[in-house]
């Protein structure tokens, strides 16, 4: 669960807004978030076109800065998405728990199953796990070629990616792909829901699989209750609780 004695609302400088296939890396100046924001943890972003922040994942930081990836689904992430040099933003962040409160670097290796935009959460922890002199592995699942980019999978030591269209690497589900080449390893997954779902099928040893969950969320830091998913323990706050979740835990 969350602290928030480690939580800070910032003025954050866009330094560049760069385009990456059909996303956009916006990196922010910040003093206090860059410094205390881990893996898994997320930022909250207010927007003029929107009433809620927006939430949006760490994608990696350094110092004094730190950068997420956007895509381009509503008005709020069509205004995030056209910001220009210059400008500030109201940021509250770091937000959530962070794969430090988990066991997931306890291995040799982590496995790494992303859906789209969900290969955002994998970069900084591909990363760490290079510093760490530990292998990480991407499965990584798109509709079709013109989501795919390259820029990001230097820093994996084996990449994987399906499109369901079969415009770019295996034809079919991410999930299958992994189950094929799945060895017992720690894994980190984020994706849509039914990509949970089947990874459940796969009958995993779900306490080794930690997810992290993509909600609507209202207030972000656990108030006003809209981002509520089912556990075994009951309902719990994505922003609070999570948003990295054991799939042994979760409802689906």
């Amino acid at each position: 669960m969350v602290s928030y004695d480690s939580v800070f609302e910032e003025e954050c400088e866009v330094l560049s807004n760069r385009r990456v296939g059909k996303y956009h890396e916006i990196t922010f100046s910040s003093k206090r978030i860059a410094k205390a924001i881990k893996v898994g943890q997320f930022v909250n972003i207010k927007l003029n076109r929107v009433f809620f922040r927006r939430p949006y994942t760490l994608l990696f930081k350094d110092n004094g800065k730190f950068s997420i990836l956007v895509k381009v689904v509503g008005r709020g992430s069509k205004e995030l998405s056209e910001v220009t040099e210059g400008k500030s933003l109201s940021i509250i962040g770091p937000l959530g728990n962070s794969i430090f409160d988990f066991d997931i670097t306890g291995g040799e290796s982590v496995s790494m199953v992303a859906g789209g935009v969900g290969i955002a959460n994998m970069v900084s922890l591909a990363m760490l796990l290079k510093n760490m002199n530990k292998k990480s592995r991407l499965f990584w699942g798109i509709k079709s070629k013109d989501e795919f980019f390259d820029d990001y999978l230097h820093f994996f030591d084996e990449v994987f990616i399906s499109s369901e269209d079969g415009g770019v690497g295996y034809k079919g589900f991410i999930t299958d792909v992994f189950r094929e080449k799945y060895g017992g390893e720690f894994v980190y997954a984020c994706g849509p829901l039914p990509m949970y779902k089947a990874m459940k099928e796969l009958r995993l040893s779900e306490e080794k699989v930690l997810v992290s969950l993509e909600t609507v969320m209202g207030c972000g830091i656990g108030v006003c209750y809209g981002c509520s998913t089912k556990t075994l323990e009951g309902y719990k706050l994505v922003c609070k609780d999570g948003p990295n979740f054991r799939l042994s835990e979760l409802v689906l």
